[in-house]
């Protein structure tokens, strides 16, 4: 098996573009994408269901979640005054007003980093979730994990011999107010380095195939 970990400056570099050109390429191997966050998401969607989306099907959350127009978007409906009571409610408002506007994103920051990692003590929890998933994969595939944004997410799938790759876009960032794990990689010894070159993204794989050679 061989393990492609994807860690990038910011959302939007081209983690997932990667992944679905490499796949598209190569469809005589078995190739797949996992995410750390899958089950991030799941936990935040079950979390949301009884409030703002109490209609909705749990899938409909999780197609929000994966809509980088509607994620980044703060919204009235997701404040903390609208969300059920739960643990996660009451830890957040001791840190957080109540009827500020938020977004999904904020949700799956708050609870992944803040809440369960530092709140709980549970700092594998999500490393440990994937670990389980990756141990049942095919032998013969090609596995890229697409958010990997911690030391514990980096150091756990470095130490199942996994190809750390930091994917840096040629054109300028917008400025955005980052959460700490969109920064936890910044000094991170990765293995190698993509370009991600604007109007030429097939760029990225043919450099990603080139490095995989030498392997």
């Amino acid at each position: 098996m061989k393990i492609i970990s994807l860690s990038a400056p910011q959302p939007k570099c081209g983690k997932d573009t990667l992944y679905e050109l490499f796949k598209s390429r190569h469809q005589h191997l078995n190739v797949y994408r996992l995410a750390f966050g899958d089950n991030l998401k799941q936990e935040v969607a079950q979390l949301l269901y009884d409030s703002r989306y109490v209609y909705l099907p749990i899938e409909y959350i999780l197609e929000e979640m994966n809509d980088q127009s509607i994620k980044d978007k703060p919204m009235a409906a997701l404040s903390l005054d609208c969300i059920k009571d739960c643990e996660f409610k009451r830890w957040a408002l001791q840190h957080h007003g109540k009827y500020a506007p938020r977004s999904l994103r904020w949700y799956l920051q708050q609870y992944s980093t803040d809440f369960m990692r530092k709140h709980k003590g549970l700092e594998t929890y999500w490393v440990d979730k994937l670990l389980d998933t990756l141990k049942v994969m095919p032998e013969d595939s090609y596995v890229f994990i697409t958010d990997t944004r911690s030391i514990t997410e980096a150091d756990s799938l470095r130490a199942l011999g996994a190809h750390m790759v930091k994917i840096i876009p040629d054109w300028e960032l917008p400025s955005i107010t980052k959460h700490e794990s969109d920064t936890a990689l910044d000094d991170y010894k990765f293995d190698v380095e993509l370009i991600n070159v604007s109007g030429n993204v097939s760029a990225m794989v043919d450099s990603l195939d080139s490095y995989l050679d030498g392997y």
